[in-house]
């Protein structure tokens, strides 16, 4: 006999607002940008307008800018997907919660990966060396997740030769 699911997905005609899982990942996920949003905010304010302050790649405070941007730009990424799904009547909390609690975090670590990175110039792209357009750069890089893993993955194959599809799991 199968166990009923803890949380319940909104059935095809049902509104999304009526399903408990659904009401809790967008409350996460609001959570979510609005915490990456002050928290860029308070760590901006010490650099100004110019965003010129001497960029020290070790230094706590830039690294978290660029982990709140890139968590900023998954969390608006998902946001605009559960959008998406639930006016459609598409919404399936239960299958895909993990990828909605996890995405924002996981853009946010590759929006810090991802300027260091570019930094040590491993993948070329032309940004100008201050703050704002690095925070910029790993907003970008958190809302355009899956684009950015796939060029990963095309690097390490160029790299060193790795078969992307022999590394997969199952």
């Amino acid at each position: 006999m199968n166990a009923a699911p803890m949380t319940k997905s909104p059935a095809p005609n049902e509104p999304w607002h009526r399903s408990v899982s659904a009401r809790w990942i967008v409350a996460y996920l609001s959570v979510v940008f609005a915490a990456s949003l002050a928290g860029l905010v308070i760590l901006l304010r010490d650099y100004g307008e110019s965003g010129s302050s001497a960029l020290d790649s070790t230094r706590l405070d830039i690294n978290l800018m660029y982990f709140a941007a890139g968590c900023m730009g998954g969390t608006l990424y998902c946001l605009r997907l559960f959008i998406h799904f639930a006016v459609r009547s598409q919404l399936d909390t239960n299958r895909y919660w993990i990828w909605y609690v996890m995405r924002p975090v996981l853009s946010g670590g590759l929006g810090v990966m991802g300027i260091l990175l570019f930094r040590s110039e491993i993948l070329i792209i032309t940004v100008k060396a201050s703050l704002l357009p690095q925070v910029g750069l790993a907003f970008l890089i958190g809302y355009g997740f899956g684009k950015i893993i796939r060029k990963l993955e095309d690097t390490i194959v160029s790299l060193f030769g790795a078969d992307r599809d022999r590394d997969a799991p199952g």
